[in-house]
């Protein structure tokens, strides 16, 4: 055998009937010959994964988002290494660019969309922990929800992500030096009863 597309086929094949070890083989010897498309290298990460190969399942994945970083399964798969390390930031992080990363529903398959859903639970799942985490530890600090001030409170809503960040977007002037508040109080304008009045 001596080209990388023949090493790819036979390891492939050889993945599809359960044979791993073979599967490892020669899909191995297909990237060394060049083929790192995703076809090739998810086949040699699950063939690892099979073997209880955890460095080698993590290379493949590396190296292919190293080429694609916004392949979705790769992202998932990557992710899932990070959540059985016990790693739950880095996983958490992998789930979220891989669902912003899906294209269309209407073009995903069956098999995909299944594995979004998946990584968008695991996003809400880790979303939840990290905000308990956080409220119990501020309320070990002494924090109070309850007497806290409107703009802590809006920080701990915008890094729970309940809230997203506004800032100054003008179409065609730009005023610098304008502070970055959302929403302004109607007090802050004295005047706004007098130019609703004569309105």
């Amino acid at each position: 055998m001596s080209n990388a597309a023949e090493y790819a086929t036979v390891g492939t094949e050889a993945l599809r009937k359960g044979d791993a070890q073979k599967a490892r083989e020669y899909l191995s010897r297909a990237a060394e010959g060049g083929r790192t498309d995703a076809p090739v290298m998810l086949g040699l990460a699950l063939a690892c994964k099979a073997l209880a190969d955890g460095p080698g399942q993590i290379a493949a994945l590396d190296r292919l988002l190293a080429a694609e970083p916004r392949n979705v399964p790769a992202l998932i798969f990557r992710a899932d290494c990070f959540a059985a390390a016990g790693d739950t930031r880095s996983a958490s992080s992998f789930y979220q660019m891989a669902v912003r990363a899906a294209p269309p529903a209407a073009n995903v398959s069956l098999e995909l969309a299944q594995e979004l859903r998946r990584a968008q639970q695991m996003c809400e799942q880790y979303a939840a922990e990290y905000k308990t985490w956080l409220l119990q530890s501020l309320a070990a600090k002494g924090f109070d929800e309850a007497r806290s001030s409107a703009r802590f409170a809006q920080s701990l809503d915008i890094v729970l992500g309940k809230k997203q960040i506004f800032v100054q977007q003008p179409r065609y002037y730009y005023f610098p030096g304008l502070p970055q508040i959302q929403f302004y109080e109607r007090d802050a304008f004295p005047w706004l009863d007098e130019v609703e009045a004569a309105t």
